[in-house]
């Protein structure tokens, strides 16, 4: 859609990623060439701009007014069907949690939203517009999701301004604690807060001293309940700006100074798809070496074991592990070979294994059950 009369537009980073050239369709029949400004992974917007054009532009609601419940709008082009409107209601708002180290707050809504409608606005009955049509939880399950326009309009600004986001970070990645992550961390471990499952090298958060495993439950002083709360509040903050990150570590708060860094721009990962295996754990196992880690497109240098399949319906495909992940360690300790790995996760362990993966440019940590055992 047209957010100016300098004939921007705003759309998804994913509908634009890697294109060579990009063309637009004006509801008139009308076909220009666009040049994309500027595009931003972490929020999955982009914006374009046309040469010329004289559409009007949309005009920006806000979301933060809209209660659950409120009829809305979507407008796309699903299964390459122009121009089409479907109609819903706010079913939530401030969703999160889809992707970790992803900037996430996201609208919820039951209009229909498919495949082609990615980009395209979601608006109130005034026509305003309140979010970006983004993803789908699965085909007509009735659950979409927009990019908040909270965050869109924000972004927009900063890509038209400077082709790209100047944002703070610290340089790690996170996740909200879950029943299965405090029963797998001991009953002395916060119930709340942002558990630290990646720390970058050469980060504010690596030089402070933060490490692997901590839990983060205060920022400058304030409680975070969860993985979003801590990410608010350091996005809150200017580049370079001192912050104190409380953590919990070895049954004791710390807490650690810092001063935020300009983020880096992120890379773009690839999906990988193995075989399926038939062993009691439901995953396809192999050594992470230099040369399949070229192959799949993996930092040579991490050490680990490539995960190559998940079998439908194991305990693995229900945590949500996924082939192409890189198991890093197992219960805090490194895990280097896939003989290695299946010995130690076929023991039993009272609630399962502490596992750490990393999935692209993330390390998260999932509980996994202990394998189940055949009848007979």
């Amino acid at each position: 859609m047209v957010i100016d009369d300098q004939g921007h537009i705003l759309t998804n980073h994913h509908v634009v990623d890697g294109a060579d050239e990009v063309e637009v369709t004006f509801i008139d029949g009308k076909k220009m060439k666009a040049k994309i400004v500027g595009t931003d992974s972490m929020t999955d917007l982009a914006v374009l701009k046309v040469d010329g054009a004289t559409v009007k532009p949309a005009e920006f609601g806000s979301a933060e007014k809209m209660r659950v419940g409120e009829w809305v709008i979507a407008i796309g082009n699903p299964f390459g069907l122009n121009h089409s409107v479907t109609v819903g209601v706010l079913s939530a708002k401030g969703r999160y949690g889809f992707a970790p180290g992803q900037l996430e707050d996201f609208l919820q809504t039951d209009a229909s939203i498919n495949p082609g409608n990615s980009g395209g606005p979601l608006v109130n009955l005034r026509g305003e517009v309140v979010g970006i049509n983004t993803m789908i939880a699965g085909l007509g399950t009735g659950v979409g999701f927009a990019v908040s326009e909270s965050i869109a309009r924000p972004i927009a600004r900063q890509l038209i301004e400077q082709g790209k986001v100047k944002r703070p970070f610290i340089g790690i990645v996170m996740q909200s604690l879950t029943p299965d992550l405090e029963a797998a961390l001991g009953e002395n471990a916060p119930d709340k807060g942002a558990l630290v499952s990646q720390v970058q090298e050469g980060s504010p958060a690596e030089k402070a001293g933060i490490r692997v495993g901590d839990i983060i439950v205060r920022v400058d002083g304030t409680k975070t309940a969860d993985s979003r709360e801590v990410q608010q509040a350091v996005l809150a903050r200017k580049v370079g700006e001192k912050i104190d990150v409380t953590v919990w570590r070895d049954g004791r708060e710390l807490i650690i100074e810092m001063r935020t860094a300009e983020m880096p721009a992120a890379k773009e990962t690839n999906d990988k798809r193995g075989t399926l295996p038939e062993d009691a754990l439901g995953l396809g196992l192999q050594t992470l070496t230099p040369k399949l880690a070229e192959r799949l497109d993996i930092d040579p240098e991490l050490k680990g074991v490539v995960i190559t399949a998940v079998r439908p319906g194991s305990a693995a495909a229900e945590v949500g592990l996924r082939e192409g992940d890189v198991l890093l360690d197992i219960d805090g300790s490194a895990v280097v070979t896939a003989d290695e790995a299946a010995k130690r996760l076929t023991q039993e362990r009272a609630g399962g294994h502490l596992i750490r993966v990393q999935r692209g440019d993330a390390a998260l940590f999932i509980v996994l059950p202990n394998p189940r055992k055949k009848d007979g």
